[in-house]
């Protein structure tokens, strides 16, 4: 049961920073972007350096959510 609500509050945290884009200035929009690319780069230099199969995972699903980051914010802004 616990896993379920954690996924449910994972998913209305993630609707409401997509919804919550929408209304982003470009220029705070394009800082936003830049970030998360940046901290996608560090995750994947994290990977690079790490040899602990769980931490490789943990590193990759940072990455993943990072990347719906940076696509809704791109395609919320009529970039993609």
């Amino acid at each position: 049961m616990t896993g379920t609500t954690t996924d449910q509050s994972r998913s209305r945290a993630a609707h409401r920073s997509e919804v919550a884009y929408e209304h982003l200035a470009p220029d705070v929009r394009n800082f936003l972007i830049a970030g998360r690319r940046k901290v996608a780069d560090h995750y994947r230099r994290l990977i690079a350096n790490t040899n602990d199969e769980g931490e490789r995972q943990l590193y990759i699903d940072r990455i993943a959510r990072e990347s719906r980051a940076i696509q809704a914010l791109t395609e919320n802004a009529g970039y993609a």
